[in-house]
């Protein structure tokens, strides 16, 4: 893929926060060193590794002078990711997690699209791996959205715009927008939670654009859910921080939409049920501990929410009756049976040449 050619290539700084991903490193620094988009500032933090990330982080930055390597103590990825924008000197600012890979021209159509649109964040779609299936994760059709748009269009459709709240990787921000924020305060990650921090902070960054968020409905970002060194297994203390979030985000909500406290309400509560379902799925299939009375709760929650689906329902309620291994083997059974069309297609292929 040939590089982007323009006169003017503004500085894009892509902050890479890193715990022991010393498995995935390389290929998720080559997918954003390979860029056609080249005026970049790759901002690798070793966020205290144990193992032999922060040396591969410096070899790396040997072959590419447009690396630059910060060693600190571990402290979060909310912590590693407030250490990359202090030093960030990017007009524009994304965020790529270490076990990642993004497509080679994710930052030019990223750039061209904020720069065309004249928006404060740009979303484009991805790819989700979690072990068993991939899923392609699309943005909503409009091209920009203001954030009293962009709200009101979330109220009625979750699961529609939820890649723009739950994910952070798969944007491009002004940093005018970041160090400005609300009230000319700079937004910066919470480092108190270590779950959902991104949303909080994407959750801020609409709440205080002025130029609107535009879309790409194009997948440019491969996120692997299972293989993320720093998962953390479904707790109370979780449980806790997520309800937090989403009083955060209903505050927020009131504030801009006054006259839609009803549905505020529902969304709130379905958006709640919805990410706990998501933590103890998660859980299951990558064989962490799962907290029985927190499981629970989650179900509790989901089918006494109104909003919910019957389907949300009969799944949170399968996933709690049935033993964490055995929902496993369904799903590795699961796996097994959608690779079978493709297998015998390639047959099908052999025998006729």
């Amino acid at each position: 893929m040939k590089p982007y050619n323009s006169d003017i290539q503004p500085l894009i700084s892509i902050i890479v926060p890193i715990f022991n991903a010393e498995a995935f490193l390389e290929s998720c620094i080559h997918s954003i060193a390979a860029q056609t988009y080249t005026n970049l500032e790759i901002i690798m933090i070793n966020d205290g590794s144990s193992d032999n990330s922060g040396a591969l982080c410096d070899n790396l930055a040997k072959n590419d002078s447009r690396i630059r390597v910060l060693h600190k103590t571990n402290g979060g990825v909310a912590s590693a990711r407030n250490a990359g924008l202090d030093i960030a000197q990017g007009e524009f600012i994304g965020f790529v997690d270490s076990d990642d890979t993004i497509e080679l021209n994710m930052y030019e159509c990223l750039y061209r699209q904020i720069i065309e649109l004249d928006a404060d964040i740009c979303v484009c779609g991805y790819k989700l791996t979690d072990g068993y299936y991939e899923h392609t994760i699309k943005v909503p059709h409009e091209k920009k959205l203001s954030s009293i748009e962009l709200w009101d269009s979330y109220l009625y459709d979750y699961d529609g715009y939820t890649s723009m709240m739950n994910a952070l990787w798969n944007k491009l921000f002004r940093r005018n927008l970041i160090k400005s924020g609300s009230c000319k305060k700079p937004i910066r990650f919470d480092e108190s939670y270590r779950i959902a921090e991104d949303m909080k902070f994407n959750i801020e960054c609409i709440a205080s654009t002025e130029k609107g968020v535009c879309f790409l409905d194009d997948i440019l970002y491969s996120y692997n859910r299972i293989n993320n060194p720093d998962s953390l297994v479904y707790s109370e203390g979780n449980y806790i921080k997520m309800i937090k979030i989403h009083e955060f985000f209903r505050e927020i909500l009131i504030s801009t939409l006054p006259q839609k406290g009803k549905e505020v309400e529902k969304f709130v509560q379905y958006g709640c049920s919805v990410s706990l379902q998501y933590e103890v799925f998660t859980s299951i299939i990558s064989k962490r501990k799962i907290e029985h009375k927190m499981t629970f709760k989650a179900v509790k929650s989901i089918w006494s929410g109104h909003s919910n689906s019957v389907k949300n329902k009969i799944t949170s309620f399968v996933i709690y009756i049935l033993p964490a291994n055995i929902f496993y083997f369904i799903l590795k059974l699961a796996r097994i049976k959608s690779k079978k069309p493709k297998l015998l297609l390639l047959r099908e292929k052999r025998s006729v040449s």
